[in-house]
């Protein structure tokens, strides 16, 4: 698993977490991967810190887990539990955390997760999952969020679910003062129209 190295791992954590304390969780989660990476621990010594990370309330700290949650998924398919727990998880923040992260997730699991978190009671689930599935561009995602989009009652998510669809079928959508469209190499972009 590629790393820029441990401390520089941590020097940068730092640019993204609001608080010393919260930074600190990071840097030992960040050693830890590093001692995994190095064979000095087993996976199961460093899931707990990493499932705990995603009930810490400093955006910063769980998108920087959610990153090398990503990373480790790739390497140790141990992790890939992680991110059915989280996704099933009793508080509604950490299951919006980890659907917000689910890009970073490998596609079969996003998929997976996001099939089922389209009809989470949460209107934040089901915001990111729309923002997931344009993401990995997947045609059977694309239904669900079509049907989904049938009985959605909270106006900002169904407005997200519209914007989504559109996009995936290759529609300019405005959102603001920008158009959204899906350029040539398939990444979102904008420009202002005033």
């Amino acid at each position: 698993m590629f790393t820029f190295g441990r401390n520089r791992e941590k020097e940068n954590c730092a640019n993204y977490i609001s608080s010393p304390k919260n930074v600190q969780i990071v840097e030992k989660i960040i050693d830890d991967i590093h001692d995994l990476i190095e064979n000095k621990v087993e996976a199961d010594k460093i899931m707990s810190g990493i499932i705990d990370a995603f009930s810490i309330d400093d955006e910063g700290v769980w998108r920087q887990i959610g990153k090398w949650l990503g990373k480790l998924t790739e390497e140790y398919s141990q992790f890939e539990t992680i991110w059915e727990l989280l996704s099933k998880h009793d508080s509604e923040a950490v299951r919006v955390r980890i659907t917000a992260c689910l890009r970073k997730a490998p596609k079969e699991i996003a998929l997976r997760i996001a099939k089922t978190s389209i009809n989470d009671s949460s209107s934040g689930v089901r915001n990111e999952v729309a923002k997931i599935v344009l993401w990995h561009k997947d045609i059977e995602m694309l239904r669900c969020l079509e049907e989904r989009y049938k009985i959605e009652k909270v106006e900002e998510v169904k407005d997200s679910l519209n914007k989504c669809i559109q996009l995936s079928k290759g529609k300019t959508v405005q959102q603001g003062d920008f158009e959204l469209f899906i350029n040539k190499n398939g990444k979102i972009e904008s420009r202002y129209i005033g």
